[in-house]
C-alpha cells in the first residue's frame, strides 16, 4: 500500500520512518503477543494489543493523507476505507484475546479478510483492470454502491460477530456483502470481452489469471448466499465441510 497508492495518485509516498515504525509497531506486538501467551503473562498481551493498534493508526493516518486527495476515480476512497477498518479490526482483534471477549476475534477475522484485504484488492482492481485489460468503463456512482453496501454489509455482520444472540443480523450482513461483490464484478466488466482493439498485447495469461480469480468470486458468494439462506429458512448450521468449500473457493480461487 506504501508503495502502490502513491503512485495511482501521483505523490511522494511517506517517510521512510513512519513506514519502518508503523511496521515495526505491528510487528513488535504480534511478537509480544505469541511471547505472553506463551509465558502466560496477560500484560504482555495487552501491551502486544497497544502496539498493534498504534501501528496500524499509523498506517491508517499515512493511507488517509494519500486517498482523499479528490482524484478523479473512487479506488483511493477503497484503500482508505480499508486502512480505518485494518485499525478497528486490529483494536477488536487485541479486545478479542481478553479473558471473557472472545466472541470478538470472529469479528476481526472477518474484518481482516473482506474489508481490509478485500477492499484493497477491490480498489486496485477498479484501477488496474481496466488499463491492463482493455476493460469497458461503468460509471463511477456503480463502485460508490459498492463501496457504501459493502460497508454496511460487513457492518452489520461484524455487529452480529460481536454480540451475542445477534446471528439474523450477522447473516443479514452477509446477504449484503453478496449484493456489493456481485455488483462490482458486474461493473468492472471482468467476466466480458474486452473493448475492441483496446486489449493490450500479451494480455493472454494475464487475462486468464484474472477471469478465473473473479469466476471463483462469484462462485464464493453462490456459495455463500446459499448456505445463509439455507440458515436463515431451516435453522440449519453449515456443516465445515460446507464452510471448508466456501472458503477455499474465496480465498484460493
Amino acid at each position: 500500500a506504501y508503495q502502490i497508492l502513491p503512485r495511482f495518485v501521483g505523490r511522494p509516498p511517506p517517510s521512510r520512518r513512519w513506514v519502518l515504525a508503523s511496521y515495526g509497531l505491528v510487528l513488535g506486538g504480534m511478537a509480544l503477543w505469541a511471547v505472553g501467551s506463551l509465558v502466560g503473562e496477560p500484560w504482555l498481551q495487552v501491551a502486544a494489543g497497544a502496539s498493534e493498534a498504534a501501528g496500524a493508526a499509523l498506517f491508517l493516518l499515512a493511507i488517509w493523507s494519500l486517498a482523499f486527495q479528490g482524484t478523479e476515480d473512487f479506488f483511493s476512497i477503497y484503500l482508505g476505507t480499508a486502512a480505518l477498518w485494518f485499525l478497528v479490526a486490529t483494536v477488536l482483534g487485541a479486545v478479542g484475546r481478553l479473558p471473557g471477549q472472545e466472541h470478538f476475534r470472529g469479528a476481526a477475522e472477518h474484518l481482516f479478510l473482506i474489508q481490509f484485504a478485500g477492499m484493497f484488492i477491490l480498489g486496485v482492481s477498479q484501477r488496474t483492470l481496466p488499463f491492463f485489460m482493455g476493460l469497458r468503463t461503468s460509471p463511477q456512482l456503480n463502485f460508490l454502491a459498492v463501496w457504501f453496501l459493502l460497508n454496511l454489509g460487513v457492518a452489520l455482520r461484524a455487529l452480529g460477530l460481536g454480540m451475542p444472540g445477534a446471528d439474523k443480523l450477522a447473516l443479514f450482513g452477509s446477504l449484503v456483502e453478496a449484493l456489493a461483490l456481485v455488483l462490482f464484478i458486474y461493473s468492472v466488466n471482468i467476466l466480458r470481452r474486452s473493448r475492441p482493439g483496446e486489449s493490450p498485447p500479451g494480455e493472454g495469461v494475464f487475462g486468464w489469471f484474472m477471469r478465473a480469480a473473479y469466476v471463483w468470486l462469484a462462485v464464493a458468494v453462490a456459495l455463500e448466499v446459499g448456505l445463509v439462506v439455507r440458515q436463515l429458512v431451516t435453522g440449519l448450521e453449515p456443516t465445515l465441510g460446507q464452510l471448508t468449500s466456501f472458503l477455499h473457493a474465496f480465498a484460493l480461487g
